[in-house]
Formats: structure tokens, C-alpha cells, sequence
């Protein structure tokens, strides 16, 4: 489930949830559960609702006891009461396509 939330951050955000160009600090980062919601970073946040944010805090819970099971998951009230087709992933899709570049 832990991947489940890495994704949906992408997904919303456009950007990885762990980022560090020093991967001793990255690693560090991913095993505390650090990332940020950041506004300043990335304009895509800004327009994301408190749900989804909870939806994907609860998928990157650090302790897996209190992580989200899949069950739990599909029953959160983002992913009951969202309208997925409203979700527009344009921006998600050109940092993709810029990501592909660099690379």
C-alpha cells in the first residue's frame, strides 16, 4: 500500500514524495515517511483537496499497523465520494514528458 501512495502522490503532484540528491539523505527520508505538501514547490497541490491529501497521508504512514490496508483504502471518502473523471492529470502529464526528456 505504501507504493499505492507513492504513486498517488505523483499522480496529484506531478513529483516523486522523496526527493534528494544525496541518496544517503533520500533513503533517510523515505524510511522517516518526510514529504511535503509543499504549495511553493509545486502549484499542483494548491488545487488538491484535504481529502485526497489524507487519503494519501494515511497510504504513507511510516508504521505499517497503522498504514491503510487495501480494504480501508477503497472504502476512504476521497475514493467514495470523488468524482475521478473531474481530476485533470495535464500538469502530472507534461512534468512526465519533461521527466522522459531528461532522461
Amino acid at each position: 500500500m505504501w507504493s499505492v501512495g507513492c504513486v498517488a502522490y505523483f499522480l496529484l503532484g506531478g513529483r516523486p514524495p522523496f526527493r534528494d540528491d544525496n541518496p544517503r539523505t533520500l533513503y533517510r527520508k523515505i524510511r522517516k515517511g518526510k514529504y511535503k505538501f509543499d504549495k511553493k514547490t509545486c502549484a499542483s497541490w494548491g488545487r488538491v483537496s484535504e481529502d485526497a491529501k489524507d487519503f494519501v497521508r494515511n497510504l504513507l504512514e511510516v508504521n505499517p499497523d497503522e498504514r491503510y490496508d487495501a480494504e480501508t483504502a477503497l472504502s476512504d471518502q476521497w475514493i467514495v465520494a470523488a468524482n475521478l473523471a473531474s481530476v485533470s492529470l495535464r500538469p502530472t502529464l507534461e512534468r512526465l514528458q519533461k521527466l522522459d526528456a531528461h532522461r
